[in-house]
């Protein structure tokens, strides 16, 4: 699928076949398993460039505005999430797009659309970069 959407300032984010490889990571601010996850990956996607023409996205859904780490803006800038973030809508239509199971959710996408991989739950940075590495660009 392609998304486009807005991040938390409103500005316009587009996950779309531009011949780029990507790693799509959904995460909701109130997930226990996200709240690990999403500290231990920001310093990585930081200090290790993603290979070229590979991007990464955040996309925060399920938001829950009486629920822990609200607004999800300020927790994913709180760890200094470093890839753009797309806000899904009211209504998860990112997270329904990409047929997200539970939290946190990557889906590891090639450079000419076709998804790789999808794993939910909670995933060691060594696999993550593994996934990375086997993306076709």
């Amino acid at each position: 699928p392609e998304v486009v959407g807005a991040d938390f300032a409103g500005e316009t984010v587009r996950i779309t076949g531009d011949g780029k490889a990507k790693a799509l990571i959904f995460v909701a601010h109130w997930c226990p398993h996200c709240q690990r996850e999403v500290p231990i990956l920001a310093p990585n996607l930081r200090d290790e460039p993603l290979p070229p023409n590979t991007d990464a996205y955040a996309i925060s859904t399920s938001v829950k505005p009486n629920a822990p780490n609200y607004p999800p803006s300020a927790w994913l800038a709180s760890v200094g999430w470093p890839t753009p973030v797309l806000a899904d809508s009211s209504s998860d239509q990112a997270a329904a797009a990409f047929g997200l199971s539970s939290f946190p959710y990557f889906v590891f996408v090639n450079a000419d659309g076709t998804v790789s991989s999808r794993v939910s739950g909670e995933i060691p940075v060594e696999e993550f970069r593994r996934r990375i590495d086997a993306l076709e660009r």
